[in-house]
């Protein structure tokens, strides 16, 4: 094969380590190889064209033809070292590409990516020794039942069952609760007791500092106060979010070791197409019930400057992190299984209806959507473990600097009174459209600090008996469409500018309280709850 191709061919097995030292003593021998792929004669003459036609700087001409046929539009530039490129170079290569085009019936760009698999195959193939049977009977069957639009649902609904029981309930629920209360801890609301360690260390640290007046007890405050840099920012990113994180991240890495996640992105695939993605959106949506700051900065990995708008929008919109997830399923669970029913219900619709219309408006293509097929395997734990431990670094580089970020913010709007005015102002918004008493306003705040900690303050409304189940269902749903938590908002504006980024949160806002408007309306009209 190495003889064949012109250049170093390794043999390497990447999980087991085999294979990897030679890899990187050939890293820096870069050479060209013999093999060109045939294309059709119509193709082949528009790439000679192209060829003659592009300026020669180095760049393989033929490399660089088949780039600009196949949609790159950068390589141009790139050929004119970002200079103004001739308008006659534009008319000639426009020209030649809508010729080309007319005489087939599929994008150039999945014709030569076809073409160039199909030599590949037809050409290599006698190189290659396959054993009869490399995957057993049962695994292709599972793996193909997996991706069947009927028979892989079941399947589906048991992957999320296990991952919430995971990482919702025990990883959310009780080791969240050992590490937030048990190691970290802090002062006790309701009775005042000192509980867990670090937090109390750090606040008997700092309490001498106030002795010198108002600016000592300003920066007590500031790091262990209400909204203190420690005692909620980082708390929040390394006792309640890092635990889940952790092990969404192993239960992730389980779906991606086994071959179950790209049959999930073609099971998904005809969903997302309606919406303006495609089947490798699933990966930021599913991470979004990990934690929607981490979800939204992969969805980088989405091709286009349209996906990736279309996927953040939804994961700012309506998909619940697991902290948030865990409080609400709690909640209503306990109350009437209907609650979690309509509330199940009306947020689908919303991602459905906002990302089918966002198709529509928002100019740009999907992109292509080509998978491969992986076999059924059993993970390796030294892998997962690996794997997760290079994302969770991820995590902690990306997304922790944004919770301390948007908590000194919080602080400092507390400090200067509008946090009280904010609340004030939206109390009659509340109580008119949505029907929701004026305590719910602190609720909906605290969301967008703490997700879970504005479903928890609905909770708390419900156990005073302020809320009834009609505004239960209408503020849980509300909650989950509402504009995500503060550290979300700035990974937006990380991902796609401080423009977007305040446009969607704008949107987000406006349209979840006209749903919940409109929820309201209806569960009074059919008297649902009555």
């Amino acid at each position: 094969l190495s003889k064949a191709l012109g250049v170093p061919v390794i043999t390497a097995i990447a999980t087991m380590r085999v294979g990897i030292h030679e890899l990187k003593q050939h890293l820096t021998k870069f050479v060209r190889p013999h093999f060109h792929p045939e294309f059709h004669p119509v193709v082949e003459e528009a790439v000679k064209e192209l060829a003659a036609a592009l300026p020669n700087n180095g760049c393989a001409p033929r490399g660089a033809a088949l780039s600009v046929l196949s949609g790159d539009k950068t390589i141009i530039a790139a050929l004119h070292h970002n200079q103004a490129v001739p308008e006659q170079l534009h008319a000639t290569v426009n020209a030649n590409i809508a010729k080309t085009k007319e005489r087939f019936f599929e994008p150039l760009s999945f014709l030569v990516s076809r073409t160039r698999k199909q030599n590949i195959e037809e050409r290599f193939g006698s190189y290659i020794v396959t054993p009869q049977r490399t995957v057993p009977v049962w695994r292709e069957r599972l793996g193909n039942w997996m991706m069947h639009p009927l028979w892989g649902l079941p399947f589906l609904l048991l992957v999320l069952y296990l991952m919430y029981e995971l990482v919702g309930v025990w990883a959310a629920g009780d080791l969240v609760d050992l590490i937030e209360n048990g190691i970290f801890g802090g002062i006790d609301a309701e009775t005042g007791e000192v509980v867990g360690y670090i937090n109390p260390f750090i606040i008997n640290l700092l309490a001498p500092l106030k002795q010198y007046g108002a600016v000592g007890t300003f920066f007590v405050d500031m790091f262990v106060g209400q909204y203190g840099l420690i005692t909620v920012g980082l708390t929040y990113a390394i006792a309640i979010v890092l635990p889940v994180i952790f092990f969404f991240f192993l239960a992730f890495g389980i779906l991606e070791d086994s071959g179950y996640l790209p049959r999930l992105t073609i099971l998904s695939n005809r969903l997302f197409k309606r919406i303006g993605l495609n089947g490798r959106a699933v990966l930021p949506m599913v991470l979004g019930l990990g934690c929607d700051t981490m979800a939204t900065f992969t969805t980088r990995t989405l091709e286009t400057k349209k996906e990736r708008i279309i996927a953040t929008l939804l994961l700012g919109l309506g998909v619940p992190c697991s902290a948030q997830l865990g409080v609400i399923l709690g909640m209503s669970s306990a109350l009437n299984p209907l609650v979690l029913a309509i509330i199940a219900v009306t947020v689908v619709m919303q991602l459905v209806i906002v990302g089918w219309t966002a198709n529509k408006i928002l100019p740009g293509k999907v992109s292509s959507f080509l998978m491969e097929i992986p076999p059924i395997r059993t993970p390796r734990i030294k892998n997962l473990l690996i794997k997760t431990l290079f994302r969770v670094k991820w995590f902690l580089v990306e997304a922790v600097p944004l919770f301390l970020i948007g908590t000194g913010i919080l602080f400092v709007v507390d400090r200067i009174g509008l946090l009280t005015i904010i609340e004030n102002a939206t109390k009659p918004i509340l109580a008119g459209l949505l029907d929701l008493p004026a305590e719910s306003a602190k609720a909906f705040l605290l969301g967008f600090l703490r997700r879970d900690y504005g479903a928890a303050g609905l909770f708390m409304l419900e156990k005073q008996g302020l809320l009834d189940l009609t505004q239960v269902t209408v503020s849980l749903a509300v909650m989950i469409l509402f504009i995500p938590c503060l550290a979300s908002f700035f990974a937006i504006i990380k991902e796609q500018g401080m423009k977007t980024g305040i446009v969607m949160a704008t949107f987000i806002s406006v349209y979840a309280v006209a749903v919940g408007a409109v929820l309201n309306i209806i569960l009074r009209s059919l008297h649902v709850f009555a």
